[in-house]
């Protein structure tokens, strides 16, 4: 990985489309913006619940990140926040998780994003926020072990539901990544239109959750980019 701050900001401005003008914002800002102008923010109770704890050969942390937004508002520009999920290798093996090679202690975050619209499931680009410029300050989440089960499961899912739509965000991605794993007594509800202010309110019913969870380490085997529709990895550099 780059070190190199000029090389990371012209990355981050391929990524986001910086200088694209009024054909970026229409064409790929505004649907997002749209889409959680229509979600909604109604309120609701939930009661508190734990996750279980892990079993001994549970070596796959999953966890999942609502950030509302909240911390990085600038006057008349909208930021409705971000959803995604992290996956960490607690063994002291390699492990292989949708394709990507995790080493032992390695943490890589994954998930769906409106710039890369039929780009597939992209990793490490939340990641790159955080250790990077500090981004998604008061960011919620809730962790669960996998167990070998719940591995397979959430990669069928991910293989489905691999992309973001406008009635499909990163919102909805991560809250039925993690039912797909979950047990009856903890799901979360799924709505096709949601916000990431609405799953923060339902991570926050769980009596496990965390605010500004730390990421491991990037490590110099740490890899972003995305899984295209055929499970090919594109590096992103």
């Amino acid at each position: 990985m780059t070190n190199n701050g000029q090389g990371k900001n012209k990355r981050s401005q391929r990524f986001f489309g910086k200088g694209a003008g009024k054909c970026f914002f229409i064409k790929k800002v505004f649907p997002l913006i749209f889409s959680f102008l229509i979600a909604g923010c109604a309120g609701r109770a939930y009661e508190p619940l734990a996750v279980p704890a892990p079993e001994p050969d549970h070596a796959l942390e999953l966890t999942v990140f609502a950030y509302d937004g909240a911390s990085d508002k600038f006057p008349f520009v909208p930021n409705f926040g971000h959803a995604f999920a992290s996956v960490k290798n607690l063994s002291a093996e390699p492990a292989v998780f949708y394709g990507y090679t995790l080493e032992s202690g390695e943490e890589a975050t994954f998930g769906t994003w409106v710039q890369t619209a039929g780009g597939g499931i992209w990793f490490n680009l939340e990641a790159q926020y955080i250790h990077n410029y500090g981004r998604y300050g008061g960011v919620v989440s809730v962790s669960r072990m996998l167990p070998p089960s719940g591995i397979a499961a959430v990669e069928d899912y991910m293989r489905r539901k691999g992309e973001w739509l406008f009635t499909y965000n990163c919102s909805a991605f991560v809250a039925g990544l993690w039912n797909a794993a979950a047990g009856a007594d903890e799901r979360m509800d799924e709505y096709k239109l949601s916000s990431p202010a609405r799953l923060k309110r339902q991570i926050e019913r769980f009596e496990s959750r965390e605010t500004d969870r730390q990421l491991a380490p990037f490590l110099p085997s740490s890899r972003t980019g995305h899984f295209d529709k055929k499970g090919a990895f594109h590096e992103f550099r």
